[in-house]
């Protein structure tokens, strides 16, 4: 074994060692060094996952604000109101059981149709194959929404329905005629 005179840099194993007559075996030194190697990885490792979880809850929280600082120029309905409405595109499934759209497709959605910022990308959604008209149902529902406030200025469907036509990155709603954008052509629950 080593001698523990000039062996100071592990007091734990300089207190365990009084029980061996004062001398460190090599190969406890060798385990316990190994033992640090993985404490101190997994102590960085934790960090890293703190700081990727604060870094992702920033950049949500970002995102959020910036959603809630996004003004309606769709409409005058506040933004927050208009979020709610749709947060069912994110938070439930298609009538095929797969998500409507991420989030991230889902503040494009918003920033894209209500926000005026046109430049970005359609974002994509998941109709399935039972979907096109449950989507119907869910823009009349917000032109609904509106008609008994000032957010619907002119009370007119076309608004609404050529918003449903332009918002997504599909083609799916180029054959919906005006007649067809009511809510009673779907059984799909959103609320």
């Amino acid at each position: 074994g080593l001698p523990i005179s000039g062996f100071n840099r592990y007091p734990v194993l300089l207190n365990f060692s009084m029980a061996f007559d004062g001398h460190i075996n090599s190969q406890l030194i060798k385990n316990f060094e190994i033992f640090l190697f993985i404490y101190k990885s997994r102590q960085v490792d934790k960090l890293f996952e703190k700081a990727i979880k604060k870094a992702q809850s920033s950049d949500k929280a970002n995102d959020e604000n910036s959603i809630n600082d996004l003004e309606n120029k769709f409409n005058q309905m506040p933004i927050e109101q208009v979020r709610d409405h749709f947060k069912h595109l994110i938070e439930k499934k298609n009538p095929s059981g797969e998500i409507w759209m991420t989030e991230k497709d889902f503040e494009i959605f918003l920033k894209r149709s209500f926000g005026g910022q046109t430049k970005l990308s359609k974002p994509k959604i998941n109709v399935g194959s039972r979907g096109k008209f449950a989507l119907v149902k869910l823009f009349h529902n917000f032109y609904f929404k509106t008609l008994n406030h000032p957010y619907n200025e002119t009370r007119e469907t076309d608004k609404v329905f050529n918003l449903l036509k332009d918002a997504f990155e599909t083609s799916i709603f180029n054959n919906v005629r005006k007649d067809n954008f009511k809510p009673t052509n779907s059984k799909y629950l959103w609320d």
